[in-house]
């Protein structure tokens, strides 16, 4: 993501206004964009759904359960696709350092087949079972295995350089999704409602799939090598689990604590807190920006001064002004992070009785909604930070903290679970504010360890 940082800052060569407001748009659309794109496509549906209930159909209440089966499928998709994804990109990192961009496509061929053998053995009897009926179930399946290919392509996509087209596709792939989710809905009421989204998922699969083929050609049908690599990197699938486990685990222990209610079936929901950390999560978009496009560029220069140091001969002085330069970068980052995204995020705290009017909230629910808009800025800057980890491929002590903030997150909110609703949140806020601290330190640690861990943790030849 580097490089599509540096490409973006040629846009600020010009030091005008404008151009500063497009790169970061740009910047803003490339970090968040996709998620953007899927988050506004389903408050469109949802919000057709609840102007036009007299569709045909059965259903009780088919909003909620639109609602509540697509965000089922989204996390099962995410943590099904977080096994593979931080190693696949590993993967593919090396095979571009060493120029070998034939094995790109093969590997995509053989990841994306195990994304979608694992998702017909993990996530299709829980469909089957779940208690959808039939044609529901087969249509949210159809979902789950097209954001499935989706989140891996876009694994693959971040090397590629047609950025435009597959914004564009992204925004083709969601409006026919919406369109043929608003006429399934008229004509079929729920099911066609989730077979008209899952199908536009479907398409944008097949796009992006389209747009890897054409970005890295190949002959070869498969990457034997993956798998032997996968299993290599196994830290990094772990890592990938447990991270994004940690993000939804209070989801799902508040989803079926005695705070949330049965949908249908096994879908349960919590409308207070998902809709205050829905709108929370909103709100990090200038941090991922700020982030892709000046954050992680600056730190990337400085790393490539230390280590090229390192690599090319260069004396203690030179390792040491390389060290320093990293150790600046980080703490300028931690300004910028903070000076933007914290302003915003201060802002919408005092503002929040205003929104949670905004959003259908009560006054009872200020307090969840100004813990998960702190909330989600910690999440952030705990992202930010596994990222800086995995830059030194300090895999051990990035597993260690996801553990960390996953343990956490779920102790803490049932903690809060227990004492009823109105410390709904603050469990979440708490791991995150004990795990950034934590993140921290042990950042802090290593990083004036970094010559030992540059040499004398290799492996040396005898």
């Amino acid at each position: 993501m580097a490089g599509i940082g540096f490409r973006l800052q040629r846009i600020l060569a010009s030091n005008s206004y404008g151009s500063l407001a497009a790169a970061y748009g740009y910047s803003a659309i490339i970090a968040s964009g996709p998620w953007m794109l899927s988050m506004l496509s389903l408050m469109g549906i949802g919000a057709f759904m609840a102007a036009d209930p007299g569709a045909q159909g059965e259903a009780a209440n088919p909003v909620d359960i639109f609602g509540t089966v697509t965000t089922y499928v989204y996390a099962g998709s995410i943590l099904l696709g977080g096994t593979i994804h931080q190693g696949v990109s590993r993967y593919i990192s090396d095979r571009l350092y060493a120029s070998e961009m034939e094995g790109i496509l093969p590997a995509f061929l053989s990841s994306a087949s195990m994304v979608l053998v694992l998702g017909l053995v993990c996530a299709g009897p829980w469909f089957a079972f779940s208690g959808l009926p039939a044609a529901e179930a087969f249509a949210a399946f159809l979902m789950f295995q097209s954001l499935s290919l989706t989140w891996l392509a876009m694994v693959f996509l971040s090397a590629a350089k047609g950025y435009g087209q597959i914004v564009g596709g992204f925004c083709g792939a969601n409006a026919v999704g919406v369109i043929l989710a608003v006429l399934g809905y008229r004509y079929f009421a729920l099911t066609g409602v989730l077979a008209g989204y899952g199908l536009g998922q479907f398409l944008l699969a097949i796009w992006l799939s389209w747009r890897i083929f054409c970005e890295f050609p190949s002959y070869s049908p498969c990457e034997r090598t993956l798998i032997a690599f996968l299993w290599k990197k196994r830290r990094l699938a772990a890592l990938g689990f447990v991270f994004n486990l940690g993000i939804w685990i209070d989801k799902f222990l508040v989803w079926h604590s005695p705070l949330g209610r049965e949908v249908i079936g096994w879908f349960r929901c919590a409308e207070t807190y998902d809709t205050c950390l829905f709108f929370a999560y909103l709100t990090t978009i200038p941090a991922m920006a700020v982030f892709l496009l000046r954050v992680e560029t600056s730190f990337y220069r400085n790393y490539s001064v230390y280590f090229n140091a390192v690599t090319c001969g260069g004396d203690i002085a030179a390792i040491e002004y390389g060290k320093q330069k990293i150790g600046d970068s980080l703490k300028l980052s931690a300004e910028r992070l903070l000076a933007s995204q914290g302003i915003i995020t201060l802002v919408l705290i005092v503002l929040a009785p205003w929104f949670a009017g905004f959003l259908g909230l009560s006054s009872a629910d200020v307090p969840t909604l100004r813990w998960g808009l702190l909330a989600a800025f910690l999440q952030a800057l705990l992202l930010f930070l596994l990222i800086f980890f995995l830059y030194f491929d300090w895999q051990v002590r990035a597993l260690l903290l996801s553990t960390l903030f996953c343990c956490c997150n779920a102790a803490f909110t049932w903690l809060s679970i227990l004492q009823g609703d109105e410390y709904l949140g603050l469990g979440y806020l708490f791991a995150l504010l004990l795990s950034l601290a934590a993140g921290v330190i042990m950042f802090e640690r290593a990083l004036d360890r970094l010559e030992f861990e540059t040499f004398a943790k290799q492996q040396m030849g005898v």
